[in-house]
């Protein structure tokens, strides 16, 4: 899951592999991959910034929600 909070932070440029659906809800995109061995597997999100300083943003993987802050350097 990819809150909306997320895009206004960062702008995603490609991501590998590419979700079989995207669900578009209130709150961001929900996201779903194909994993046909069912043992987790690994997505990788490219992304640009879309400014410098302090962001806070929501995350979800499955069921999982994540509140996370960094911050961006110029």
């Amino acid at each position: 899951f990819l809150s909306n909070s997320f895009a206004e932070v960062f702008q995603v440029e490609d991501i590998q592999p590419l979700p079989m659906r995207t669900v578009i809800e209130a709150g961001g995109q929900r996201l779903f991959f194909d994993n046909p061995g069912n043992d987790g597997g690994m997505v990788t999100i490219h992304l640009r910034a879309q400014s410098a300083g302090s962001a806070s943003f929501n995350l979800g993987i499955d069921s999982e929600l994540m509140s996370l802050s960094c911050f961006i350097f110029p």
